[in-house]
C-alpha cells in the first residue's frame, strides 16, 4: 500500500472589538459630502488621519491598533486609507469588503453614538456563498469602541434609526509579528 499524502487545511479568521479610553471631539470641523447611505469625507479626503490637526487623534488610535496587533500577530506599518463617516436616520451602508492585499487591515471606531445607532454586521470569509451557524456576528455600536479587523472580512451597516452615528474608518497596511 502506499503512503497516503494528507495535508489539513483550516480558514479561521479572527478580529478584535475592544472598548478604549479615545474621544475624538473635533468632529464638528470635519468635512462630509452627503450621499444617499450616508455621509462620509472619504471622497474630499481619501486618507484623512494625515491631516496635521489629526495628528494627535492618530497617534493614539495606532497605539489601541498595535494592542489589537499583539493579539492578532501583528505590527502597525501605515495608513492607506483613511475616512469619517455619518449615519442618518434610515442610511445604511451595503456588504462589502475593503480588498485582499496581503497584512491590508482596517478600524472602526465608533465616535458617537446611541442606543438606536444601526449594528455592524461581520460575515465569515466568502459569505454569502459560504454559511453555517456561526456565519454573522452583530457588533453593537458604543462610543470609543474600536473594531479591527482583515479588510477582506465581508461587513455592511444595519438601516440606522438615529441621527447621531459617527464613525472614523481606515485601512492600513502591517507587519507580520513573527
Amino acid at each position: 500500500m502506499s503512503e497516503l499524502n494528507i495535508k489539513k487545511h483550516l480558514f479561521n479568521t479572527s478580529f478584535l472589538e475592544m472598548d478604549i479610553p479615545l474621544q475624538f471631539n473635533n468632529y464638528g470641523t470635519i468635512p462630509l459630502e452627503k450621499y444617499p447611505d450616508n455621509a462620509t469625507s472619504y471622497f474630499i479626503n481619501r486618507n484623512i488621519i494625515e491631516e496635521q490637526s489629526l495628528q494627535n487623534y492618530k497617534n493614539e488610535l495606532i497605539k489601541y491598533i498595535n494592542i489589537a496587533g499583539e493579539v492578532l500577530n501583528f505590527y502597525f506599518d501605515r495608513f492607506t486609507r483613511s475616512w469619517f463617516q455619518k449615519y442618518e436616520k434610515i442610511n445604511y451602508h451595503p456588504l462589502h469588503t475593503h480588498g485582499s492585499e496581503e497584512g491590508l487591515f482596517c478600524c472602526i471606531h465608533y465616535i458617537q453614538t446611541s442606543d438606536k445607532s444601526a449594528n455592524t454586521n461581520f460575515y465569515t470569509p466568502g459569505w454569502p456563498y459560504v454559511c453555517n451557524e456561526e456565519s454573522k456576528i452583530s457588533i453593537k455600536p458604543k462610543n470609543n469602541k474600536l473594531i479591527v479587523f482583515p479588510s477582506y472580512l465581508p461587513h455592511e451597516v444595519e438601516i440606522n434609526k438615529d441621527k447621531t452615528r459617527l464613525i472614523f474608518s481606515a485601512n492600513f497596511m502591517t507587519r507580520n509579528n513573527k
